[in-house]
C-alpha cells in the first residue's frame, strides 16, 4: 500500500533556497558580523524547539542565539581549532557545496518565474483540504480495471472489497489532500475532481493510483495576515517546484554535455561494502545526529577493504573526474546513513548518494571554472557554516575540559560588547512557522545550520 509522500512534515518544506548577496549588517560583536539576511534564513529555515516565550520576543531570542554562536567561533579560532583537520576538510565540503549551488542558481533559479494568477490560485487552494479515497497498484492492467469500475459508479468500499476480500477494512485507504504537502501530480488530480469524480490513472514514485474525491472542507483565511502568510507559502512552494524541474533538466544536459561516465563496477562493489559496514554498525537503522561527522569505522572501513581501489577513478567527465578515495572522503562529510533495513535497499540509496556527489563535485568544478567561488553569496555561505562548525569545535572542546559553556559565553559577551541595529531588528517580521528547509536532491540538505545548545 502506498502512503502519499508529504513534503511538510515539521513542516519540512523541500526547496532550492538561496540567499541573495545582501550585507546589510544587523549586529556586531568581537570581528563578528550577522548580516540581516543571515538572521532571517536562519529564524525562518532553522527550527527551533527550545523559545517558550511570547511570539514577540521570538527575534530577539534568537538573535542572542546567533551572537553566542559567534562568539563561540571566535573563541575557537583564537584557541587554534580552526587548523584542524576535521575543520580544514569541513570548510573545503563547504565551499564545494556553496559552488555547486551558486551554479544552480545562475543556470536554474533565476530562470524561474511565477504568474500572480498561479500564486492566486494557489492561495485560494490552501483554503480547502479534500478527502480522497485511494488505491494503490503495480500492474497496470489491474490498476485500469478498477479505475473504469470506479469511473462506472462502483462504490469506494466495494472497491477495497473487490481488491482485499470481503474483509477488507473499508475505513482504511483515506487520506487528506492539503496544498503544498504531496505530490504535485496528486494535488493536480485532486484538484481537479468533482465530489464523487474518479481520477483516471497517476503515476507516484513508480507505482499506479487510482482516487476518488469524497469531500471538500473549506478554512477560509481570515485576516490580510493569513492571506499574505498562504501568498508567501505558494510563493516559496512553486518557486521550488519549478526549481526542481529545472534542475532535472539542466543536470541531465549538463551531464551528457561533460560525457559523465560511471565506473558501474567499482560503483557496485564500494556500496556492496559500505552497506555491510552500516549494516554491522550498532543503530544502522538511525541517522546520525546533523552536526556529527558520519561514523568514521564505517570509511575507514571501507578504505582498508578497497585500498587497491582508491586510487582509481570512480567517475569520469570532460576535464575531470573523482577517484573512489576520494568519494569516500566526501561520503564521510555527508552524515550520511540509508536508512534501510534490507541489504539491496541500502546498496541502492549508496549508489545514489554516489551519484549526488559526483554530480556536485561536477559542478563545483564548473562553478570555479566560471569564477563564481568569488561570489559574495559563495564566500558569505562559507562563513555562516564555518562559523558553525568552529561553534561546535569550540562547544565540544569546553566539554573535554569539563568547562561549562554557558559560563565561558558569558565572559565572552563582557569582553565583546554586542553592537545590535536596532531599528532595523524592530522592521524584521518573522515567520510564526519556522520551516525545515531543505534543498531538493542533495545530501547536505540544509539551508542554513540547526541551532547549537550551549549547556
Amino acid at each position: 500500500m502506498l502512503t502519499i509522500r508529504r513534503i511538510v512534515l515539521f513542516p519540512l518544506l523541500v526547496l532550492a533556497c538561496t540567499r541573495a548577496p545582501e550585507e546589510a549588517i544587523l549586529a556586531r560583536t568581537g570581528g563578528r558580523i550577522i548580516t540581516r539576511a543571515e538572521f532571517v534564513e536562519r529564524a525562518e529555515f532553522s527550527p527551533e524547539v527550545q523559545f517558550q516565550g511570547p511570539e514577540s520576543a521570538r527575534a530577539g531570542y534568537l538573535l542572542s542565539r546567533l551572537i553566542d554562536e559567534k562568539l563561540a567561533a571566535q573563541s575557537a579560532e583564537k584557541a587554534g581549532l580552526d587548523t584542524t583537520a576535521t575543520l580544514q576538510g569541513l570548510t573545503g565540503f563547504i565551499e564545494e557545496m556553496a559552488m555547486a549551488r551558486e551554479l544552480f542558481r545562475v543556470e536554474v533559479r533565476e530562470k524561474v518565474t511565477l504568474d500572480p494568477a498561479e500564486i492566486g490560485r494557489a492561495v485560494q487552494q490552501q483554503a480547502q483540504v479534500r478527502k480522497v479515497g485511494y488505491l494503490v497498484f503495480e500492474d497496470e492492467s489491474l490498476a485500469r480495471h478498477h479505475q473504469q469500475r470506479l469511473a462506472a459508479g462502483e462504490s469506494f468500499n466495494g472497491a477495497l472489497r473487490a481488491l482485499y476480500g470481503a474483509a477488507a477494512d473499508t475505513t482504511a485507504n483515506r487520506r487528506l489532500i492539503r496544498w503544498g504537502e504531496n505530490e504535485p501530480v496528486i494535488e493536480e488530480a485532486a484538484w481537479a475532481l468533482a465530489p464523487g469524480q474518479t481520477s483516471g490513472i497517476i503515476e507516484v514514485d513508480g507505482a499506479l493510483m487510482v482516487m476518488r474525491l469524497e469531500e471538500v472542507t473549506a478554512s477560509p483565511a481570515l485576516t490580510e495576515t493569513d492571506l499574505e502568510q498562504r501568498a508567501r507559502r505558494a510563493r516559496t512552494i512553486m518557486r521550488s517546484r519549478r526549481e526542481a524541474v529545472e534542475s532535472d533538466r539542466f543536470i541531465a544536459a549538463f551531464a551528457l554535455e561533460k560525457r559523465l561516465q560511471f565506473n558501474r563496477q567499482l560503483v557496485g562493489q564500494a556500496a556492496k561494502v559500505l552497506a555491510g559496514l552500516e549494516e554491522s554498525r550498532p543503530g544502522a537503522s538511525g541517522t546520525l545526529p546533523a552536526e556529527r561527522p558520519a561514523a568514521v569505522e564505517i570509511v575507514h572501513g571501507a578504505q582498508e577493504a578497497l585500498a587497491a581501489e582508491l586510487a582509481t577513478p570512480l567517475a569520469t567527465w570532460n576535464g575531470g573526474g573523482i577517484t573512489l578515495g576520494e568519494l569516500l572522503e566526501r561520503w564521510q562529510g555527508v552524515n550520511f546513513s540509508s536508512g534501510q533495513s534490507t541489504p539491496p535497499a541500502r546498496r541502492r540509496t549508496i549508489v545514489h548518494s554516489f551519484s549526488l556527489i559526483v554530480r556536485d563535485a561536477m559542478l563545483a568544478q564548473e562553478a570555479r571554472r566560471r569564477g563564481l567561488d568569488k561570489s559574495a553569496a559563495v564566500r558569505s555561505e562559507v562563513r555562516i557554516w564555518r562559523d558553525y562548525y568552529l561553534a561546535l569545535a569550540w562547544q565540544e572542546e569546553m566539554s573535554r575540559q569539563g568547562s561549562s559553556a554557558a559560563a565561558a559565553l558569558g565572559e565572552l559577551r563582557r569582553e565583546n560588547p554586542v553592537q545590535v541595529d536596532s531599528v532595523m531588528m524592530r522592521g524584521i517580521e518573522l515567520s510564526p512557522v519556522p520551516l525545515l528547509a531543505l534543498r531538493p536532491g542533495q545530501y547536505n540538505a540544509r539551508v542554513a545550520p540547526p541551532w547549537i545548545v550551549f549547556d
